[in-house]
């Protein structure tokens, strides 16, 4: 692999990154520690303007449908900048269709209606930082699809997680050119085997793991579980966008004899995922869901969601639910249960899904990006 030595890259990234977690904060933290190790020099940025003419050969922005992404985008376009994308993109229509509203749509809304509305709507604390505002209250006029339009037009390169994603992609009618890259993960860590576990763990329990909310989908598992033979653990925080949706799974969980905890460290979780009898991942769609290669890392049995890219990295190795059916999400974890827990597919995710793989896929998608041309001196 060619190195990256004397490569200049600007990581356009949301202003929260550090203070709210998530797969697309994983994704960009470690594909930076990846391409640092490759010889790339990486700058995290969080401003709405772009950096002087010249400081860097390249911009690499995250998120197809952020308003952040799109006023980076114009920042960039109109200082001569180019960018590539990783678009972490799935078509939200089925979501839509269940009555929630994604919360990059409610932001795109409020914005469009106007300063008002945008305190109404729960979404002033994105708006806090004077530039910030200034900035994407001037992107209200575009149009959703303009705005995606914008940055499929201008991208140098699309990094989608998948050739499914991809697929979508080209039916958006993209003209940049599609290089995809891994998402990935790393093997336990080496602290998570002695970590201390919550306390009032059954002996026996299947995990879900991830930011408590709508797309998550941890409500309908609840419910679909009550009466499991196996108790359900949820670990995580609530969806900053989201505050409500927590107390119904809360009291759900109640009502069924579920198990909620807060998000763990990370040996702490890794440790969790070990001894559960299964992860279930009941998403809208994931991309395929980072916690789900995590589990797979930790041996543990994969039950996720069929909506999204999951069969493109867990194949016949993993089980498979409708979110949108309590008893195929049932159907599913007893099917996962019934199979003995698979070790081909721990070593499969550990070797062909890697932080290191991810950034050599990056590089080269630099480099085809920039035709090996226009690196700065």
């Amino acid at each position: 692999m060619n190195s990256g030595s004397g490569l200049k890259v600007l990581f356009c990234v949301r202003r929260d990154l550090h203070t709210v977690g998530g797969g697309d904060a994983t994704q960009i933290l470690r594909t930076r520690d990846a391409l640092q190790a490759l010889g790339v020099q990486v700058q995290l940025w969080s401003e709405p303007h772009a950096p002087a003419r010249g400081s860097y050969d390249l911009a690499h922005l995250f998120h197809l449908t952020r308003l952040d992404t799109f006023v980076h985008a114009q920042a960039l376009a109109t200082a001569g900048l180019p960018f590539v994308l990783s678009t972490i993109h799935w078509p939200m229509a089925e979501f839509e269709q269940q009555g929630h509203i994604g919360p990059l749509r409610l932001l795109h809304r409020a914005l469009s209606s106007g300063p008002a509305d945008v305190a109404k709507n729960g979404v002033r604390a994105l708006l806090a930082d004077g530039p910030w505002r200034a900035a994407l209250l001037a992107s209200a006029p575009a149009t959703w699809n303009d705005r995606i339009g914008f940055l499929l037009a201008h991208a140098r390169c699309l990094l989608p997680n998948s050739k499914a994603e991809a697929d979508v992609l080209s039916e958006l009618g993209q003209t940049a050119r599609i290089e995809p890259v891994v998402n990935a993960t790393e093997p336990p860590p080496a602290d998570a085997a002695a970590a201390a576990l919550p306390r009032g763990l059954p002996p026996r329990f299947v995990l879900a793991a991830g930011r408590i909310e709508p797309r998550k989908n941890q409500l309908a598992l609840v419910e679909a579980l009550g009466g499991f033979p196996v108790p359900l653990v949820l670990v995580g925080d609530p969806g900053p966008m989201h505050p409500n949706y927590l107390r119904r799974v809360r009291t759900a969980a109640t009502r069924t004899g579920a198990m909620l905890l807060p998000a763990q460290p990370r040996p702490v979780l890794f440790s969790l995922l070990a001894r559960a009898e299964a992860h279930l991942a009941p998403a809208w769609y994931e991309t395929p869901g980072l916690v789900s290669l995590e589990a797979a890392a930790a041996g543990t049995r994969i039950v996720t969601t069929d909506r999204g890219c999951t069969r493109e990295y867990f194949g016949p190795q993993a089980s498979y639910l409708d979110p949108a059916d309590a008893a195929s999400m049932r159907a599913a974890a007893e099917s996962a249960l019934a199979q003995p827990k698979d070790d081909g597919l721990r070593q499969r995710v550990l070797r062909e899904f890697t932080w290191a793989r991810a950034g050599e896929q990056t590089l080269a998608a630099y480099r085809s990006a920039l035709g090996d041309r226009e690196v700065a001196a």
